[in-house]
């Protein structure tokens, strides 16, 4: 599974809660830190991984993250995993030599095994500019599924609503 778009729209965050569902439902999941440009990236990913019980694969920061996903899906086989999650790097769908980068991604993962899924996360709240984000990352790596996600800016003082986020009820509310 390769999750991708615009910087900023939860991807990171997406993949570890699918990760989440998947491990819940008994599947070996291993997800692959491929955004190598954001300094925290790996770190939030490595994270999530330890929550939920999946292995991740990170490379150096700053490394080729279609070097990154190839041995994350290398991994992936050699160790029999149900799935493999990609995160790939937030970026701009209207800059060119990124959006090559995600499709040389996707290239060269496929030298490997087939993507079987392509994740588009983006912010529910975008309007029409949504409607050419997926025309445009579908171009590149085909898109087969879209994730929408809402960030919610909500009172850190709110009791009730940490204790939500804290036993996962608002995730399992907004699936």
């Amino acid at each position: 599974v390769l999750v991708v778009g615009v910087n900023g729209t939860g991807k990171t965050t997406t993949t570890g809660k699918l990760a989440r569902v998947l491990v819940a439902d008994g599947r070996r999941v291993l997800l692959g830190a491929a955004d190598t440009f954001r300094a925290a990236a790996a770190d939030q990913l490595q994270t999530w991984a330890e929550r939920v019980g999946a292995q991740v694969v990170r490379g150096k920061e700053h490394a080729d993250p279609a070097s990154v996903a190839f041995d994350a899906v290398a991994k992936g086989i050699d160790e029999g995993v149900d799935v493999v999650m990609i995160d790939t790097a937030g970026r701009l769908h209207t800059k060119t030599g990124l959006m090559d980068e995600l499709g040389k991604v996707k290239r060269v993962v496929e030298k490997k095994t087939p993507v079987d899924e392509v994740l588009l996360v983006i912010d529910a709240t975008t309007g029409q500019n949504g409607m050419v984000q997926a025309k445009v990352f579908s171009e590149v790596v085909d898109i087969t599924g879209i994730v929408l996600q809402q960030l919610l800016e909500l009172d850190s003082s709110d009791a009730d609503v940490n204790q939500a986020i804290a036993d996962g009820s608002i995730a399992k509310t907004c699936r």
